[in-house]
């Protein structure tokens, strides 16, 4: 199983995520590459980037790569600019990761473990959830087990095999983040396209590597609940709601027929 990790971040952030890179390099099953896909222009406010002494060396060591690019999409940039750097046809799975969290030393070799139990390869999390629909309104409903959800959420480093995401895959995400709910949403922007395609979504755990683990030993960094922090500046069902409204005018929301009334 090969494997690129995946991530961005923000000017703000950029000097305070060595521990999330340090906790990628130490897997026990360790990636390919990580790529950090920075814009040139921070779309939120017009800031640029300083590169700290420590990711240079990162770099220079060719531990990390750096890919600038042209446009910032918001929070997927995590993922789409990478699609760029890997052929479709390539048998690679991509983790991608957020800025704030202190991995746990076995999740990828966790997920290459899972990914030669399941038939049809699956995008899988350490954490998932459920959308139900009641009106107007939207609940998230957390995942407890292994099982089949409706969004991957992508603080728990969430894998994706390379082929689950054809050409369109960027029209479509052009499309989704014109509009401000889905452009702070990549994990509903992402695992919708995967449902419109009829790609299984799973939440996954042992008992060494689990979203009660990840939680229970406060890998989640301090500043990962700071004032910049996506789930603090929205809340996520309201958010998700008027993102699927958004989609479902277009013809591209995957849920409402599946949504639980």
């Amino acid at each position: 199983m090969r494997v690129w990790v995946s991530l961005t971040t923000t000017p703000g952030r950029i000097d305070k995520m060595e521990k999330t890179i340090q906790s990628i390099l130490m897997q026990y099953f360790p990636p390919e590459k990580i790529v950090l896909n920075i814009p040139y222009v921070f779309g939120r406010d017009g800031s640029t980037y300083t590169i700290p002494d420590w990711l240079e060396k990162l770099v220079f060591s060719e531990l990390v790569v750096i890919n600038r690019i042209g446009t910032d999409y918001g929070a997927i940039s995590k993922l789409l600019p990478t699609l760029d750097l890997i052929p479709y046809e390539d048998d690679v799975w991509i983790a991608t990761a957020d800025d704030d969290i202190d991995y746990l030393p076995h999740q990828l070799e966790t997920y290459a473990r899972m990914s030669e139990v399941f038939t049809v390869k699956p995008a899988m999390a350490l954490s998932g959830c459920f959308l139900h629909r009641s009106g107007n309104h939207l609940r998230i409903e957390p995942s407890k087990k292994t099982e089949l959800v409706d969004v991957v959420e992508g603080y728990s480093l969430v894998i994706y095999h390379r082929s689950f995401f054809q050409p369109s895959f960027t029209d479509y995400v052009l499309k989704c983040v014109m509009n401000e709910d889905l452009k702070k949403s990549d994990d509903l922007v992402i695992s919708n396209w995967l449902h419109l395609n009829k790609i299984q979504v799973v939440q996954v755990g042992v008992p060494w590597c689990s979203r009660g683990r990840l939680w229970g030993e406060k890998r989640i960094l301090d500043y990962g609940n700071g004032q910049d922090a996506l789930h603090i500046m929205d809340d996520n069902a309201e958010k998700y709601n008027r993102g699927l409204k958004y989609l479902e005018k277009l013809g591209l929301n995957a849920y409402f027929k599946k949504a639980k009334q």
